[in-house]
């Protein structure tokens, strides 16, 4: 009974913390123990229904399956994850974009946990270097002395741009990173959207849009096309940053109704992913949709 109360309902009052979508689906991980003591009771209960006379037990038996039976038939389709490949798609489709032998910056949890597969498991573009800001999956951009101090955030931080810096100057490679990255505003550099990421390159140079435009074309969107308001939060966020990205490519391209159309899309389907939100609105702030945008 402890442990069932302590990593069930007892997890909220020991956090302190709105019981939330997000933070839901985060804590069922944790909340494993607490299935665990659900299932001794439920064989407990089982092993007492064999104690009984042979009426009873079979009445309880039928009973225990309808029990288990309907709620499976009720919940499965929405349960059912066998078509989703949403996070597999998102990571494809990234690490397949840049050039051979070039340079990827990571900045977030999404784009580092799925990538960390995709390079360890299953191999993919070995030629490609992967860096994370904080070297949790990959290479660590700033040496451990600086990184291992935590009392100064705002000091590592202005460490990892400048050592990003120095790894575009002198790497004599191709750098791309991802949406929400420190080189994102790096001072004499331009990043130049290739589709759903940065390509890092000269301010004088001349931006290359129709073959960053190609890329599109090459994604697979399978799962994410299928996606709807009833996923959950991680699967939607996936759908959310392609239609994000897409939608601030059409903004280059002067595509005001399709970058509409992508924002809403977007929108619709990360609806409590804050950070999303806001970077769709200002993409919506950007094209003097105010009313969107709020």
């Amino acid at each position: 009974s402890v442990i069932f109360l302590v990593y069930g309902a007892g997890l909220y009052v020991l956090l302190n913390v709105y019981p939330s979508p997000i933070f839901v689906y985060l804590m069922n991980n944790f909340s494993l123990p607490s299935f665990m003591a659900a299932a001794l009771w439920a064989g407990f209960g089982a092993a007492k229904l064999l104690e009984l006379p042979k009426k009873y037990s079979l009445t309880g038996f039928a009973a225990l399956g309808l029990a288990v039976i309907i709620p499976l038939a009720a919940n499965f389709k929405a349960n059912d994850q066998s078509w989703n490949y949403t996070s597999e798609e998102y990571g494809m489709n990234i690490i397949n974009t840049p050039e051979r032998n070039s340079i990827l910056l990571l900045s977030g949890d999404t784009e580092q946990a799925v990538m960390s597969y995709l390079k360890y498991a299953e191999n993919v573009r070995p030629d490609l270097d992967i860096y994370d800001n904080y070297g949790w999956y990959f290479k660590r951009i700033v040496p451990e002395k600086y990184w291992a101090d935590n009392t100064n955030e705002m000091k590592r931080q202005i460490i990892l741009e400048q050592m990003q810096t120095e790894l575009i100057k002198n790497s004599g490679r191709p750098v791309y990173h991802t949406t929400g990255s420190l080189a994102d505003n790096m001072k004499g550099f331009c990043p130049r959207q290739v589709g759903m990421i940065y390509k890092i390159e000269d301010c004088a140079s001349k931006p290359d849009t129709e073959s960053a435009g190609k890329i599109w074309s090459s994604y697979t969107l399978e799962s994410t096309q299928k996606i709807n308001k009833n996923s959950d939060i991680f699967t939607r966020e996936n759908a959310g940053l392609y239609y994000y990205a897409r939608a601030s490519w059409l903004s280059i391209l002067g595509d005001t109704t399709g970058t509409a159309r992508e924002l809403k899309a977007g929108a619709e389907i990360s609806y409590d992913s804050p950070g999303i939100l806001g970077a769709i609105s200002a993409i919506y702030l950007s094209l003097g949709m105010k009313n969107e945008a709020l």
